[in-house]
């Protein structure tokens, strides 16, 4: 191994210990950032902890949906107007409309014979 190998493997370790610093640096500055987003929108001081709570656990599928939610009359007129799109896009798709071949550089020509 020649010593211009040696100063170009040493050259290549500086290089990428600079820029895994980068990197860190970058992570510290997301993480600060980071926590200050989460400071205004909770109102706590950015350096407090948050603990895990009940409502960060996942759902357990066995709990049943109540049919007094499907009996809502927001969530009936969510259905509704659901319905209303579907059933709107089902006739658009089965109604006719024109439909346009673009392919540049195409032109058509029609042959005209007079009599």
């Amino acid at each position: 191994m020649g010593a211009h190998e040696a100063d170009d493997d040493q050259k290549l370790n500086r290089a990428i210990a600079a820029e895994a610093e980068n990197q860190r640096i970058l992570a510290e500055q997301s993480a600060s950032v980071a926590r200050v987003v989460r400071a205004q929108w909770t109102g706590l001081p950015p350096g407090v902890i948050v603990q895990e709570g009940p409502l960060m656990q996942p759902v357990s599928p066995s709990v049943p949906v109540p049919d007094i939610l499907q009996q809502h009359p927001i969530a009936q007129e969510q259905g509704t107007a659901l319905q209303e799109i579907i059933s709107r896009r089902n006739v658009l798709d089965r109604a006719y409309f024109p439909r346009f071949n673009r392919k540049p550089g195409v032109i058509f020509y029609t042959n005209i014979t007079t009599s």
